[in-house]
């Protein structure tokens, strides 16, 4: 049996809510074009800066694509909060970041 998720399923406190992210596994062109990105190990500060601005900004857009389903995130009027809110807002930029670093782990074995 293989080691493949049809669903990846990410579980992260934020300020209080317990929010589940559901996403499509990332797709093979998706993943080269996000590895593009990364930086080289050997590359000047201003460059990784540079790199990893460019890196959150595809990353957080090729996401929102993927994004199945948000769970349990609320704004102050206990409403919740659409999927697309979590990859548009910088005020949820730390939560995006770490939901992207969990299913970018998923993608391959």
């Amino acid at each position: 049996m293989s080691g493949y998720i049809s669903k990846i399923v990410v579980r992260r406190p934020f300020e209080g809510d317990s929010v589940v992210v559901t996403l499509r596994p990332l797709g093979f062109v998706d993943k080269l074009k996000l590895e593009e990105f990364f930086p080289d190990k050997d590359a000047v500060e201003t460059v990784r800066r540079n790199s990893y601005r460019t890196l959150t900004f595809e990353s957080f857009a090729v996401m929102a694509t993927y994004i199945e389903s948000v769970d349990g995130l609320f704004d102050q009027g206990s409403l919740p909060v659409p999927k697309e809110v979590l990859t548009r807002d910088a005020y949820f930029q730390d939560l995006a970041a770490e939901v992207f670093t969990e299913w970018f782990k998923a993608a391959t074995p």
